[in-house]
């Protein structure tokens, strides 16, 4: 709060003697422009070698701060290793592609997908949660846009989460400690919940098309706790597998 307050006093006075210097220069008929008779270029002078050697310097350190954070170390290890084994290695090795862009391409790949199905986890049980808020208002058209947008979500966190087990493939869980039947007495409920309730989901979203809003309540009733459990124990996967610190680094 003092950094903010002096900033904004130092604003001010900065504003103030400007505007003293503009009347004076102004009543002496001078040109405003007298107290900076130099207005210099700056000049860059590093070849493009060391622009880009800067640039990666800062960029590469923070990529790698985001791996750390979204967990994607483990998958990335998964998916290198594996190639060897499913005999794919010598393909990669022959294909057009340089050794740098297939580096690259593996790289953004495990990090986009293993933050994305996280995120629009999250977006989901928020989606959720909002449309519970509205329809227990009254506002049935607001609940009807949160609904539709928490089964858009979803439906790309289907979508994301195939595409990217089936490059990745199953991830073990690293840890033996207490967390681990935490784990599974989390990720077997959610998996079995999952699968179980997305035919009732669009049963659902058909019987609301309809108008039938009687059964929809019925049966919303009991598919929204397991759709909101989902979302939320998919972040709790997630963070478990992947945002903990790696076995042995403590």
């Amino acid at each position: 709060k003092s950094m903010i307050a002096y900033r904004r006093v130092k604003e001010a006075i900065g504003a103030w003697e400007h505007e003293i210097l503009r009347r004076r220069l102004d009543m002496a008929g001078l040109p405003q422009t007298l107290p900076t008779p130099v207005n210099p270029d700056p000049v860059d002078l590093a070849g493009e070698e060391q622009i880009s050697a800067n640039m990666w310097s800062k960029l590469f350190p923070a990529l790698l701060v985001i791996m750390a954070v979204t967990g994607a170390f483990y998958p990335a290890v998964d998916l290198a290793a594996g190639e060897k084994e499913r005999g794919t290695m010598e393909t990669l090795l022959i294909c057009p592609a340089t050794r740098s862009e297939i580096v690259v391409g593996k790289f953004l790949t495990v990090m986009l997908f293993s933050m994305s199905t996280a995120l629009l986890n999250l977006l989901s049980a928020s989606l959720l949660l909002a449309g519970f808020i509205h329809i227990k208002r009254g506002n049935r058209e607001t609940h009807k846009k949160f609904m539709l947008a928490a089964l858009v979500t979803s439906v790309l966190f289907l979508t994301s989460y195939l595409i990217y087990h089936f490059n990745v493939g199953s991830v073990p869980y690293p840890y033996h400690d207490w967390t681990r039947p935490l784990y599974f007495a989390i990720l077997i409920p959610h998996v079995i919940l999952a699968v179980l309730m997305t035919p009732f989901i669009f049963i659902l979203v058909r019987r609301a098309w309809r108008g039938d809003f009687k059964k929809h309540r019925k049966l919303a009733r009991i598919i929204w706790p397991i759709w909101m459990y989902v979302s939320i124990t998919g972040v709790a996967v997630y963070a478990m597998l992947y945002l903990r610190a790696p076995p042995g680094s403590g």
